[in-house]
């Protein structure tokens, strides 16, 4: 019978195999793990699930080797791993990031606009994406003006494609304005690149009552 322990020792075994054709200085590492991520979106939209699996493993072996050669609390301070190798690699602000990669950017479905936060779910083989509304006078997918999502990648798909699926399947489930609280809560979550975007034009909609509104 496989125990927890088993598996932890196999993956440490895996990656002290696949981290042994790696280079010895951070600077190498990082770009290993660079590699790793072009290496896993290439598989992905490719629908190459062995090549995905493949560079997943050599993304997770780059973090071992950055931790010092451990797994153990690989993502447990700005000094981990895990930490330093999601902070480097990560998309730069404003720019959908690729599969197995961090980042924030705008999503935009049939005017409904939507800030994306994409990290690594239970490892880089399932993707955490929050949507946070930008407008906040306008209906959104949720009254607190947040959704969480988890998912695996999805194969022939972009980040930004897939992030603007799942907008639109929110969307089509039911929209509504979100509340007062909230949006005091919302006005935190502004990014400074945020303000460099161009504001939504004037137009109306109706709301969750059926009420005509206008949006600024």
């Amino acid at each position: 019978m496989t125990t927890i322990k088993d598996e932890r020792d196999e993956r440490e075994a895996k990656a002290e195999q696949i981290a042994a054709q790696m280079p010895e200085d951070r600077g190498g590492i990082l770009c290993e793990a660079m590699a790793a991520i072009d290496a896993i979106d290439a598989a992905v939209l490719a629908c190459d699930d062995g090549a995905a699996e493949a560079a997943a493993l050599r993304y997770e072996a780059a973090i071992w080797k950055l931790n010092g050669k451990t797994y153990f609390g690989c993502m447990a301070g700005p000094d981990a791993g895990g930490v330093i190798a999601r902070k480097v690699c990560s998309a730069p602000d404003g720019t959908a990031p690729k599969w197995g990669q961090a980042g924030e950017f705008v999503a935009t479905v049939q005017g409904t606009r939507a800030l994306v936060s994409v990290s690594e779910g239970f490892g880089v083989r399932s993707t955490h994406f929050e949507f946070r509304a930008v407008d906040l006078d306008r209906p959104f997918i949720s009254q607190t003006g947040y959704r969480s999502c988890f998912a695996t990648p999805t194969g022939g798909a972009t980040v930004k494609q897939a992030a603007e699926a799942m907008l639109a399947e929110h969307m089509s489930n039911g929209m509504c304005m979100v509340g007062d609280d909230y949006r005091v809560r919302r006005v935190e979550d502004e990014r400074p690149w945020l303000a460099e975007l161009a504001t939504q034009p004037v137009e109306a909609f109706a709301d969750a009552t059926g009420q005509l509104g206008f949006s600024f």
